[in-house]
């Protein structure tokens, strides 16, 4: 045989073998690292999506709480204006929250640490306004909320002729096994002539988010009658204060997780409200965004 005909010897195959696994080996472990890499990047756009369009519903509904066209006005037989305590009567359990609103007050809320099996802290917010403007709740708008879709104006039906008033309850519940925002609402029409209110439409509980790991209310208190919070507080600090009636703006937190596991690396952590908080179940390995605003409404 001669040389020009002379094939590869077994170690120069063997040679030319581990180089092309380990090429191979390097080629796959990059696909696999820009996979997952795209799906952490499509995974946290749509969280925030989510996050964006969830604060935007929220802060629309909560820049109304307390809304009247005139609550210190004294009430006027068949009119729509009336005091803050005749339009907003006493709520006892309001839409199922376990939270009683007496007369005039116009927000309240709960916190229960141990909401979830003990596992999960639980934010309750309900509040309510007076509906001004027929174009809101019109069966053809598609500018008002989520929460009160459902409960819009009847054919005939005037805002300006009548007060209106729309309960809103927002809390956190389980849906197989999944934390998910709920929003509850309704409108009823109170006759001031009476003292009565006249449930006109109840929603049903309709879930607005999914994968909400934490969902925190903190209430702004005047302590100095300025018009101004001077302190965040929870539900539970409020209450033993006893200053509902001097709420003057809310701070929200949203913390979104993400529906995939194994995804973060190590040991995930969030931040909330200053705090470092680990996750309920951190093996889960999930990927946690957090949300939050403060809305400070002329309606206070």
């Amino acid at each position: 045989m001669s040389a020009k005909q002379r094939g590869f010897t077994l170690v120069e195959l063997l040679v030319t073998l581990a180089i092309s696994s380990a090429l191979v080996a390097v080629l796959g472990q990059i696909l696999l690292q820009s996979r997952q890499t795209y799906k952490t990047q499509q995974t946290l756009s749509h969280m925030m999506e989510d996050g964006r369009y969830i604060l935007e519903v929220l802060t629309k509904e909560a820049r109304r709480i307390g809304f009247l066209r005139n609550r210190f006005a004294t009430p006027v037989p068949g009119s729509a204006v009336g005091s803050a305590a005749t339009v907003f009567l006493a709520d006892n359990d309001m839409l199922g929250s376990g939270i009683d609103l007496p007369a005039g007050a116009f927000i309240g809320g709960d916190y229960d640490p141990n909401g979830f099996n003990g596992t999960y802290d639980v934010n309750k917010l309900v509040f309510r306004y007076q509906l001004n403007d027929a174009i809101e709740l019109s069966a053809a708008s598609t500018n008002y909320s989520p929460c009160t879709r459902d409960i819009g104006l009847d054919a005939g039906e005037d805002p300006t002729m009548a007060i209106h008033v729309i309960s809103i309850y927002l809390y956190v519940a389980l849906d197989n096994n999944t934390p998910t925002l709920y929003c509850t609402a309704k409108r009823e029409i109170v006759d001031v002539t009476t003292g009565a209110a006249n449930p006109v439409k109840l929603s049903v509980q309709k879930p607005l988010l999914s994968n909400v790991e934490r969902f925190l209310v903190l209430y702004g208190v005047d302590t100095d009658a300025d018009a101004a919070a001077n302190v965040y507080l929870r539900a539970d600090g409020v209450q033993n204060g006893g200053n509902w009636m001097n709420i003057v703006s809310i701070r929200l937190y949203l913390v979104l997780s993400s529906g995939e596991r194994n995804i973060a690396q190590g040991n995930p952590t969030y931040l909330i409200d200053g705090q470092s908080i680990i996750p309920d179940v951190p093996a889960d390995r999930r990927l946690y965004r957090v949300f939050s605003t403060t809305i400070t409404s002329r309606n206070f």
